[in-house]
């Protein structure tokens, strides 16, 4: 990147935008934007506004949060994300605030970084719209445009804000970061950018790459022509022998669009937790609607075809799958790619790459989390934001490759035992919410132990 080059880059963000500073956080005092920043880590600052809001009106002295109850800020603060983390950082940073510097903000980098919770990008942020030191914030939309702009080649953001510091003028610092989030946020999006509108797109080294990309010759292999199924599973449990899969959800990805979806609620024969019902939302009677897991997974079969599969976290939703389709003699084998897998490659550097977290990482909304479709839905728009970024360094990442899963092999009930099992229900005049006829031979045996364990045997036996 040319002293030149960099220049035009800056003049035009100068056209484009005012030059007047800006913050997207809200607040009246120095330590209020502390708070504020520490809470948007993983969160979008539009959701911390929401929050703090009733949270500077609740604790409106830095002595309050000082000596705040930890479990009530948490509770306080649950929405932004890492709750339990961000509130014990809140404490101790506004403990040694008040105790230590009289309730006034440190302008120190040293002495800002040593406050608990308190990174480089945070101390900036105050360093810079507080004190109005040069200072560089390497949020993630500075990150992912800087890189795009080919102003770094860095994935940890330490070193990103030390390249910075070299190629831009001192004098830029705090302006280029108001400058980059908002073009960010308003053209440059993580997933689908507006190239075709970006004043920015000849200094863009991506879209470089996709022109190029776009005058391949067809026999080229491209991973985003290729035909995926984005699939996730809710279940009782997390052992696929034991347990049963409560919903299936799953986004059919052609040409890196959506094409397709599919949700199903499958019937379930054993107890939900209440763990499980607080978790994913799903209750028995929910259940009831839906349909037998035999014909819930043909439909999913059919739906899937032979295409690869992409989850997150995959391995574990084919496990289900592949024990689901076993208990009714069908063998299910397919290749996948896993975004927790390219989330670990390729995201060291990020806290979680839990999807809730990952899709704070790119702005990819989520409306029900934990729920089939929603959680597919969602590692589809993930698997296409990481696509867009690494595919070009880690091609490798986004390969499909065969899972591998071994299958006690399932027998079905005998008919022995449904009779007996049956005759063993009325004869002890109870109710078993299962459904007889999907039981492996296994599962049959274990509940008449069960019964005969409890209510005793049939009489004369």
């Amino acid at each position: 990147m040319t002293a030149k080059r960099t220049k035009e880059i800056l003049e035009l963000l100068d056209q484009q935008y005012t030059r007047e500073y800006k913050c997207y956080l809200n607040y009246e005092t120095p330590w209020q934007l502390l708070v504020a920043t520490m809470l948007s880590a993983q969160c979008t600052d539009a959701r911390v506004n929401i929050v703090t809001k009733d949270l500077f009106v609740k604790y409106d002295t830095v002595e309050k949060f000082a000596y705040a109850d930890q479990e009530e800020l948490e509770q306080d603060i649950r929405p932004t994300g890492f709750y339990r983390n961000k509130a014990k950082n809140i404490i101790a940073c506004m403990r040694v605030i008040h105790e230590k510097y009289q309730d006034e903000v440190p302008s120190d980098l040293d002495e800002l970084t040593a406050l608990a919770g308190v990174g480089r990008k945070t101390a900036n942020v105050i360093r810079g719209n507080i004190y109005h030191e040069p200072s560089i914030v390497v949020d993630t939309h500075v990150k992912r445009i800087s890189k795009r702009l080919g102003l770094t080649k860095e994935e940890d953001p330490v070193k990103i804000e030390y390249e910075l510091m070299k190629v831009l003028p001192k004098d830029h610092w705090i302006l280029y970061n108001i400058q980059i989030i908002t073009f960010g946020r308003s053209i440059c999006f993580a997933r689908s950018p507006k190239c075709e509108e970006c004043f920015l797109k000849a200094y863009c080294v991506e879209y470089g790459e996709r022109q190029k990309a776009q005058n391949r010759k067809k026999g080229d292999k491209e991973i985003m022509n290729e035909s995926y199924v984005v699939v996730d599973l809710e279940t009782t449990g997390l052992s696929p022998e034991k347990n049963r899969i409560l919903e299936i959800g799953a986004v059919r990805l052609e040409q890196g669009k959506k094409t397709d979806s599919f949700q199903i609620m499958v019937k379930c024969p054993t107890e939900i937790s209440e763990f499980v019902s607080e978790l994913t939302g799903i209750t028995k009677e929910m259940c009831e609607s839906g349909v037998e897991e035999r014909e819930a997974l043909e439909q999913f079969l059919k739906f899937a075809g032979e295409d690869p599969l992409i989850g997150h976290n995959l391995l574990f939703d084919f496990k289900f799958l592949k024990w689901g389709f076993a208990r009714y003699g069908t063998v299910f084998e397919r290749a996948g790619i896993d975004t927790l897998k390219i989330a670990r490659a390729c995201l060291a550097e990020l806290p979680s790459r839990k999807l809730e977290c990952l899709c704070r990482n790119y702005q990819i909304p989520q409306e029900k989390h934990h729920r089939a479709f929603d959680d597919a839905s969602a590692t589809a728009d993930l698997f296409l934001c990481m696509k867009e970024q690494f595919f070009e360094a880690n091609p490798k990442y986004f390969e499909p490759v065969p899972m591998n899963c071994k299958v006690k092999k399932q027998s079905a009930a005998t008919e022995s035992q449904k009779r007996y099992l049956i005759d063993l229900i009325k004869y002890h005049k109870i109710h078993i919410d299962v459904s007889i006829g999907e039981l492996s031979r296994s599962e049959a045996s274990r509940m008449i132990d069960r019964i005969i364990l409890q209510y005793g045997r049939k009489k004369g036996e």
